[in-house]
């Protein structure tokens, strides 16, 4: 007799709990071998401050990490992880601690550590630095100034963080005074220079409080960046990089507090972004005396610092977290309540941040300005010539100060408007200037008849002049 074959039996479905548990103890085994980083200069975990510094060691440099946590306090030496609330973190390798020798040294560290300074202290200290050194044009300016300062350390609680702009003539001591705040603030880095490479690096691997200098002379393609980095979740720069043989990405982050001095007013796109401070001629000139990292009054101002971050960074957390629930949600409002959260931690009368807030809302966006007829008359002569190039699919063009005279010239006639006068060479420039609507290293331009000529970018005029006029219809 022939045996028949067995015929395939189906397998019977896994039941539907025993494929809940089999996902539930993937997940179970995935979350225990996953492994959490923190940052290796300065990070914020549950209840946790974690600040790391570089000590020299024989001949080589080694890493310390300084751990606050429900008022008490330890430091690990040389380790490539912490277990904070029993979970294991692993340290950023990439992250630059700064010399803790040159930041406050370890004697101050074990005495912020075991004497917290008094937090009232901390802010006039601040203010008397100041004061002793630069002459401002109100006193409650120095506050605004310190506290600022001060609240560089907390930068990282914060998912925004105000800019300070310090505009003035030359001579007027705004580059001093950019010093002097580079020494008080949260690991200060001072640049006349920069690129979008060279700025996220120090922001992204020191955490850096970023000081730049002769800011009227910075790129159009940096402006977009710095504009956007005022807030936690901007301010990126991407890269690919190889690795085995794969290609991914890797993200820098530009975020972090930033302060400019320029002789022109600033960019329309960084104008917003926090207070413009007016530098004035002092009445007797003050020179800064022995004021250099080191220095002993702004090193123990920086010590009193890192005392006041260790000790109080969960109060300037519950500050923020209560105030962000309160007033307007207007860039204004929202970059202010990080330093209220700050000023309400360190104890100052309530009196005095009232009349430092009026200071930073008085500042604040102070070279925002409304167009003038004339203004938009312009507006509408340079968006005919993005019309016309249009056509042509260029990226850029070249207009003469006489060619754009020219182009207002019937406008201005037909109106009646400022009598018809056609505007000077200067007041053209002025305002190309003023609105940014010029690339700055391509202005100035001669032609061969020695007319001024000027590039435009057509995305970024185009970008510009919409925030005024309607583009699309352009009605003179």
């Amino acid at each position: 007799m022939v045996q028949q074959p067995e015929e395939n039996v189906p397998a019977q479905p896994e039941p539907q709990n025993q494929k809940k548990q089999s996902i539930k103890d993937t997940l179970s085994g995935l979350k225990k071998d996953m492994v959490k980083k923190i940052d290796g200069v300065i990070d914020f975990v549950l209840t946790s401050c974690i600040i790391s510094f570089s000590v020299k060691v024989e001949k080589d440099m080694e890493s310390i990490h300084v751990i606050a946590d429900n008022g008490s306090h330890r430091i690990e030496r040389g380790q490539e992880s912490l277990t904070l609330n029993k979970q294991k973190y692993i340290i950023n390798n990439e992250s630059i601690p700064p010399d803790l020798e040159e930041r406050c040294g370890l004697d101050k560290l074990e005495q912020i550590i075991e004497q917290p300074s008094n937090p009232a202290q901390l802010f006039e200290s601040g203010c008397k630095i100041l004061k002793k050194h630069i002459e401002l044009e109100k006193e409650n300016i120095n506050g605004l100034l310190v506290l600022w300062a001060i609240a560089t350390y907390f930068a990282v609680i914060f998912p925004v963080f105000p800019f300070i702009f310090l505009f003035g003539p030359k001579g007027t001591g705004k580059s001093n005074l950019l010093e002097l705040l580079s020494y008080m603030v949260f690991n200060g880095q001072k640049l006349t220079t920069v690129t979008e490479s060279a700025l996220c690096d120090l922001t992204d691997s020191m955490r850096s409080t970023v000081f730049i200098d002769q800011a009227e002379h910075l790129a159009r393609n940096l402006i977009g960046l710095l504009a956007d980095s005022y807030k936690l979740a901007g301010g990126k720069r991407m890269i690919t990089v190889r690795q085995n043989g794969r290609r991914f990405p890797k993200e820098f982050s530009g975020y972090g507090p930033k302060c400019f001095a320029a002789t022109n007013a600033p960019d329309y796109d960084l104008a917003d972004r926090g207070p413009t401070i007016s530098t004035i001629a002092a009445k007797q000139k003050k020179k800064l005396k022995f004021l250099f990292g080191d220095s002993k009054e702004t090193k123990d101002f920086r010590g009193m610092c890192y005392g006041f971050l260790l000790h109080c960074h969960a109060k300037v957390k519950k500050n923020y977290e209560s105030e962000s629930l309160s007033g307007d949600n207007s860039r204004k409002s929202e970059l202010w309540k990080p330093l209220k959260a700050v000023a309400m931690a360190l104890e100052i009368e309530k009196t005095e941040i009232e009349n430092i807030e009026k200071i930073f809302n008085l500042n604040y966006g102070q070279f925002i300005e409304q167009p003038s007829g004339l203004d938009l008359v312009l507006f509408h002569t340079i968006s005919d010539f993005v019309k016309e190039e249009e056509k042509n699919q260029h990226e850029s063009f070249d207009k003469t100060i006489k060619e754009i005279q020219t182009a207002m010239k019937p406008v201005l006639e037909e109106s009646g408007g400022e009598d018809g006068q056609v505007p000077s060479p200067q007041w053209i420039g002025k305002r190309l200037s003023r609105y940014s609507l010029i690339e700055k290293e391509d202005k100035k331009k001669k032609t061969r008849d020695r007319l001024m000529r000027y590039k435009f970018n057509m995305t970024h005029v185009t970008d510009i002049i919409s925030r005024y006029i309607d583009i699309k219809s352009n009605h003179h």
